[in-house]
């Protein structure tokens, strides 16, 4: 699932309820020089960021 918005500019991505993939690159978008990406395996920290979104987008 793919959610968009123009009230925040977070960019991350989390797969499996497992993996997020978090940082200041456009993942569907264009990169550059300056885009950098962190890698976290931590199914609570995916599940926190889950809920915090559908929080945001109610």
């Amino acid at each position: 699932m793919v959610r968009t918005t123009t009230e925040y500019s977070e960019c991350y991505a989390v797969i499996d309820k497992t993996i997020v993939w978090h940082g200041g690159m456009n993942l569907l978008g264009n990169t550059y020089g300056g885009d950098n990406l962190i890698r976290i395996e931590n199914r609570q920290a995916a599940e926190e960021l889950l809920e915090i979104t559908v929080q945001m987008l109610k």
